[in-house]
């Protein structure tokens, strides 16, 4: 069963600009805010002020503010990555036996930092293989 997004519920220009990737999110944020803060400075010594160009600054901001973020949040995924990749038959192993000797493998990842959802289960799923003879 589809559900159905009524017209008034669709994402805003905000809404559309905060689902871009990480990158893209911070270029735009800071071509934005830059664009933003620009016309402001620009429209000031005139006396004229308009709400948008303000708004599209701090929108930019926050923006750029969030991309940045993903950035780092990606990075640290893929550096733990890789980690788990190095150590895989390590960590394998060492779930492996804390299962056989009735320890929780889940809190040993838990130990070893590893909080990726989508990487925990790929490994649990792993482990079962193992232990199973597959």
């Amino acid at each position: 069963m589809a559900i159905q997004q009524e017209p008034s519920a669709a994402p805003g220009l905000v809404g559309s600009l905060m689902m871009l990737p990480p990158k893209a999110r911070l270029v735009a944020g800071i071509v934005m805010a830059l664009l933003g803060a620009g016309l402001t400075v620009a429209l000031w010594g005139r006396g004229i002020v308009f709400g948008a160009t303000i708004f599209c600054m701090v929108v930019g901001f926050f923006l750029a503010w969030s991309g940045y973020s993903g950035l780092e949040r990606q990075a640290r995924a893929l550096a733990q990555l890789r980690s788990v990749e190095e150590r895989r038959d390590e960590i394998l192993q060492d779930m492996i036996d804390l299962k056989k000797a009735g320890g929780s493998p889940v809190r040993y990842l838990n130990e070893q930092g590893i909080q990726d959802a989508e990487l925990r289960s790929v490994l649990l799923e792993e482990m079962k293989e193992r232990m199973s003879g597959r």
